[in-house]
């Protein structure tokens, strides 16, 4: 059991360098990414999901680190 004091720490950190690319992307987004974020934002899944987010030196469409699930369109 995990106890309550510990600080949760993010396995993926949004890299500062990408984040003009991350904007442009969210600005551009195309149909099926603004569909899609409209269904799982704020948790209505059940589960956290970011979007445009850098793992390293890429930039995932959506990610959950709770499911460790990433998703591309």
């Amino acid at each position: 059991m995990l106890d309550n004091s510990v600080v949760k720490q993010y396995i993926y950190k949004n890299d500062h360098r990408l984040k003009d690319i991350r904007q442009s992307l969210r600005v551009n987004a195309n149909q099926a990414e603004k569909v899609l974020w409209r269904f799982i934002r704020r948790k209505q899944l059940g589960y956290k999901f970011r979007r445009q987010f850098s793992i390293r030196n890429k930039v995932a469409d959506f990610c959950s680190e709770e499911l460790e699930l990433i998703i591309e369109l």
